[in-house]
């Protein structure tokens, strides 16, 4: 028989044992809580800890981008100074297109947490014909590149997406694929693309453009101004005065880089009307006002780079002519007739160690073939011509003179000119300055001279010359552009810049016309594609 004691000892038991049941479960489901809120708490703090990784990669992939970009800009800029076998040394090429991949040891990384470097791929390219950068009416010494550079940075840490969408459509986030390449990857990454346009920098963007000073003073009706020969050709009215001239008159511009800081003269004008604006590093422009006057602004904080000319010593492309001697146009006593290339375009090369005309001497530069070709002279020694000797170019030639060493340039009297530029337009009848062409290409950028003393429609760049004496008789006139080291300008000289030879001439540096970032996104791209 049970008695009540038994009775309440097994209920006792009962419900213990329950309770034990009910705590357990209660613990392993808080536990089960705790894990998930320790296991979300991991992952939002890992998720936060990605997005400065991520977004520092993200700016990473922007600056190797860059990087690239300038990477090819220089690789253009060394075919100028040193050639296109050095300039393009460790790219390749195919289907019209220049390649390079650059690793983490050509651009700046850095060490500590997060990604640590960086790496790009290059591409150049040339793209011709209409409805492109380069359309036909751009001759080939004047074409333009596109520069596409994408800059790749590793995104460290496990790989997920970024929390937020927005930073997700920004960053694009490649973690099991490449999304324009379509290509597989190990290890997660963020591309950028930058794109851009590089084009040729000319030489001959003033009237006179100058490394140092320029003065310009001497006797009467001295003058700088310009004229398009496309839309008429030059005629100087002496009954004009500043601020009335035709437009087509106002851009014979001087310019300098000089910069004095202790008010000296970087520019100094006496008895010249300047038809155009003067510029300047830093300085004075000293104008006697009752004597001379600028019709346009006086400028300051002027700087434009005067970069060498790639010189034929740097240049496998030019191999010499061996029917011409080295000596042959040192006094040769007699007409010497050069041909120049037989198409346009189309270049003949030759070498001599001095020109020195005198007179009986007199060097014509023939046209050949259908014309529009050039003769490329690479001397290196002095050029001279002066008492009747002459540089002749034939209507259809052209011809550009390498010079290393000094220049002199000067007449007899007006019938016997030192250049004798007979090449004219092709509308207008006007003589065309780009026929004649003379660079400066000192080896060793040591500064030497030139001095003009003779009517000449021509172009000059010599940044390593100093002009020191460009002196003209009245009546006589130099049409064209000239760039130096230095400039001291006298007599009865006028100076008239051919509007058109900002676009023309060997180029001597490559500038950035545009650069944007290439946004890509595959959604869009895809359902843009017919």
């Amino acid at each position: 028989m049970t008695t009540r004691t038994q009775l309440s000892f097994r209920r006792t038991g009962r419900t213990a044992a329950a309770l034990k049941g009910s705590a357990l479960i209660v613990t392993v489901m808080a536990v089960v809580v705790l894990c998930l809120i320790a296991g979300t708490l991991l992952s939002l703090s890992s998720s936060k800890q990605a997005g400065p990784f991520q977004a520092a990669s993200w700016h990473e992939a922007g600056s190797a981008a860059e990087g690239g970009a300038e990477i090819a800009l220089n690789a253009l800029r060394r075919t100028i100074t040193e050639g296109t076998t050095a300039a393009w040394s460790g790219w390749t090429t195919a289907n019209g297109t220049t390649k390079k991949y650059i690793t983490e040891s050509d651009l700046l990384s850095h060490g500590g947490e997060g990604n640590t470097a960086v790496r790009a791929i290059v591409e150049i390219s040339c793209p011709t014909g209409a409805g492109t950068i380069n359309p036909t009416s751009v001759p080939a010494e004047r074409y333009s590149y596109l520069i596409r550079s994408t800059g790749l940075a590793n995104v460290p840490g496990p790989s997920r997406l970024a929390m937020k969408k927005s930073d997700l459509n920004l960053r694009k986030i490649n973690v099991f694929t490449d999304m324009r390449t379509n290509a597989t990857l190990t290890t997660p990454q963020i591309s950028r693309v930058i794109e851009a346009i590089a084009s040729p920098v000319t030489p001959f963007p003033a009237a006179i453009l100058s490394r140092d000073t320029i003065e310009i003073k001497g006797g009467s009706n001295m003058i700088v101004d310009s004229y398009d020969p496309s839309v008429t050709p030059f005629k100087y009215d002496g009954s004009k005065t500043p601020g009335t001239i035709a437009s087509r008159m106002t851009n014979g511009n001087i310019c300098t880089n000089a910069k004095k800081k202790d008010n000296t003269d970087v520019i100094r004008l006496e008895n010249v009307k300047v038809w155009g604006i003067a510029a300047k590093g830093a300085g004075v422009v000293n104008i006697k006002v009752s004597n001379a006057a600028v019709s346009g602004e006086i400028i300051d904080g002027f700087y434009r780079e005067l970069k060498p000319v790639q010189s034929p010593r740097n240049n496998p492309a030019f191999i010499p002519e061996a029917s011409l001697p080295l000596d042959a146009l040192d006094r040769p006593g007699h007409v010497t007739n050069i041909s120049a290339g037989g198409s346009p375009g189309a270049i003949r090369y030759y070498k001599v160690k001095k020109i020195h005309l005198h007179r009986d001497d007199k060097v014509v530069i023939k046209k050949n073939g259908t014309g529009g070709g050039t003769a490329a002279i690479w001397c290196t020694g002095d050029v001279i011509v002066h008492n009747e000797g002459q540089i002749q170019v034939e209507d259809g030639a052209n011809v550009i003179i390498y010079v290393e060493k000094n220049v002199t340039l000067q007449e007899k009297d007006a019938s016997h000119p030192a250049v004798d530029n007979d090449a004219v337009y092709a509308t207008g009848g006007f003589t065309n300055p780009s026929a004649f062409q003379v660079y400066g290409v000192v080896p060793d950028r040591h500064k030497k001279h030139f001095k003009i003393k003779t009517n000449m429609s021509g172009i000059v760049y010599a940044p390593d010359h100093e002009f020191e004496e460009i002196k003209l008789k009245t009546g006589r006139h130099i049409y064209g552009a000239l760039t130096g080291r230095k400039f001291k300008i006298g007599g009865n000289t006028q100076v008239h810049h051919d509007e058109t030879l900002s676009d023309i001439g060997k180029p001597f540096d490559y500038t950035l016309e545009s650069w944007q970032e290439d946004w890509f996104d595959p959604k869009v791209r895809q359902a843009s594609t017919p």
